[in-house]
């Protein structure tokens, strides 16, 4: 009740100092929130003001609104306040912290940390749903102007090699650790070609929305062959969606799953921390618990692999 979703950005500030930050986010990335906190926690409220050559006005006047209500616009808000509550309820959250693990301790491990981490998604999703599913990772493009981000596609033929690997008792240690490596080599040369604009799948989408909004005017009413394709669909359809905030000044953030399939995972890599956010539809919470029991594991596996 007390989050404004027509603001970009609300600061929501606790009875006991801890402030959290809610994003609108059509028009705004993570990238760009992030930045901006980091701007204003990364020096004293007095040299900001200075800096900025704000100057005391007092308090301001304050004055109460009076809404008019008739019967119908309280039972519009009546309705929109339950629905508001319904859909909360009905979103089930983890949080999984590893406060003696962070980027550094993968750095001296000769790898990559977000292939570290998102090679462990894969293994504690193997695991805890037996499959190895479709996985977006946002990819930020902000180099370019009017940049946003692109959608990378985590699954490879390598990462399948690496799960397969792992699971294969029959596979010694070696045959393990070189599958990682590859695994998360093919990571990191996806997500540079992400980064670089080559990737198609933000490009191929806008196309789609074009079509459903523009379709008549444009002369293209027909169903597009690709959009119907299994590889496009299956494509689309996440097991896991994942993003992550590099802030020291972020504990957790936190996005909504995309089906009843799917596990959102929002994670905070830092030098000597990583913290991770998980959140699915609560008729389904219990494969996203089991893997986060997974995820825990497979973090203390893989770590000791490399080492």
């Amino acid at each position: 009740g007390n989050r404004w979703f027509d603001k970009s950005v609300s600061f929501v500030v606790f009875a006991d100092g801890t402030a959290g930050v809610n994003v609108e986010h059509c028009g705004l990335d993570g990238t760009t929130v992030l930045a901006f906190v980091d701007e204003v926690l990364g020096a004293p409220a007095e040299q900001l003001s200075r800096r900025s050559g704000a100057a005391s006005q007092g308090l301001p006047f304050i004055e109460p609104v009076e809404f008019v209500l008739d019967d119908a616009l309280r039972q519009d808000i009546e309705e929109a306040a339950a629905s508001f509550a319904a859909y909360g309820a009905a979103t089930a959250t983890a949080t999984v912290s590893f406060d003696d693990f962070g980027a550094d301790a993968v750095k001296a491990l000769n790898m990559s940390p977000d292939a570290f981490v998102q090679m462990a998604y894969q293994l504690a999703h193997r695991r805890a749903k037996g499959v190895t599913g479709a996985t977006y990772e946002s990819i930020a493009t902000r180099q370019y102007r009017h940049g946003r981000t692109e959608a990378m596609r985590v699954v490879t033929p390598e990462v399948l090699r690496f799960v397969e690997a792992m699971e294969d008792p029959e596979a010694g240690t070696e045959a393990r650790r070189a599958a990682f490596r590859a695994a998360a080599e093919a990571h990191v040369r996806r997500a540079k070609d992400c980064q670089a604009g080559r990737a198609p799948e933000q490009h191929l989408w806008e196309l789609q929305l074009i079509q459903k909004r523009r379709g008549a005017e444009l002369g293209v009413t027909e169903p597009l062959a690709l959009f119907d394709s299994p590889g496009w669909r299956i494509m689309r359809d996440d097991y896991l969606s994942t993003s992550s905030a590099p802030s020291a000044n972020i504990r957790y953030f936190g996005f909504g799953s995309t089906s009843d399939q799917c596990i959102g995972v929002a994670y905070v890599l830092l030098p000597d921390r990583f913290n991770a956010y998980l959140s699915t539809p609560r008729g389904v919470a219990g494969a996203m618990h089991v893997f986060a029991d997974r995820l825990r594991e497979a973090v203390h596996e893989l770590r000791g692999l490399l080492a």
